[in-house]
């Protein structure tokens, strides 16, 4: 009956010799997360009445419609959807950057980035505020980052092709190709942070906790993922990053070989 213990009123809706309607009204509005606790809560009472009265018992409105497709777009997304969107980018990134591996490091830093914001938004708005999280949050993450990020990293892996092809080695264009590509990619994130996190001037919590989060996850990936974290990774990889192409042709290599 934990359930009640949150509604304003039950009333008998309708009633005849054959079915009994309740209607149960709650102080959650219809896109209230909190919905699911009080259906599946309603959902348990209603078996045990119908297994102890050996009557059939129904639950719908607005807590049994917020359930069922929550629980269904979940199931298709994170089952078939999320596979395919994640398949689909990396083939892509892998025909326009010429490596496999870069696109697989790229998605590894965006779910990094994305993990370390939703833990920090979860620690602000559920322990500290007692807000629960929106259920669509990670996957308005997912899309928001995967399109930022991969914007940034391009733009970074561009420019530390252009480098090698200068003839620099690898550790040394990642290092030029970061320190003068860092103030802009540090800029634009600045300012995409700063558009998101405006939302939480709403009266709303599902635009502050959005807001709060994807401009988090923006700052996190701009001051640690791309200047830390991808160079690191790009200088470990070292000649497998451009896998399963060849090192970008190197200026001097080819002046020399021609000379010869």
């Amino acid at each position: 009956m934990g359930a009640f213990n949150f509604t304003k009123s039950i009333n008998v809706a309708y009633n005849s010799s054959s079915m009994i309607i309740l209607k149960v009204t709650t102080s959650y509005t219809a896109l209230s997360d909190r919905l699911i606790p009080v259906y599946l809560d309603l959902a348990k009472v209603a078996r045990q009445v119908a297994e102890l009265y050996g009557v059939k018992v129904f639950v719908g409105g607005d807590a049994a419609n917020k359930y069922y497709f929550v629980s269904v777009f979940e199931r298709q997304f994170y089952g078939e959807i999320a596979l395919l969107i994640i398949a689909l980018n990396i083939i892509i990134l892998s025909i326009a950057l010429r490596s496999i591996v870069i696109p697989l490091r790229l998605l590894a830093t965006v779910m990094m980035s994305m993990a370390w914001a939703l833990a920090i938004s979860q620690v602000v708005f559920y322990r500290v505020l007692g807000i629960e999280t929106y259920w669509l949050m990670p996957i308005i993450l997912y899309a928001l980052l995967t399109s930022v990020g991969t914007d940034y990293d391009i733009f970074i892996v561009s420019r530390i092709r252009e480098e090698v092809i200068k003839g620099r080695d690898d550790p040394d264009a990642i290092l030029v190709a970061v320190e003068n590509t860092g103030p802009i990619v540090t800029g634009a994130a600045m300012v995409l942070a700063m558009a998101f996190m405006s939302l939480m001037a709403s009266q709303l919590y599902i635009l502050r906790e959005i807001g709060f989060t994807v401009g988090l996850s923006v700052l996190i990936d701009a001051f640690i993922i791309r200047p830390a974290v991808m160079p690191v990774i790009m200088v470990l990889a070292g000649k497998y990053n451009w896998w399963p192409s060849r090192l970008p042709t190197r200026i001097k290599e080819t002046t020399q070989a021609s000379l010869r």
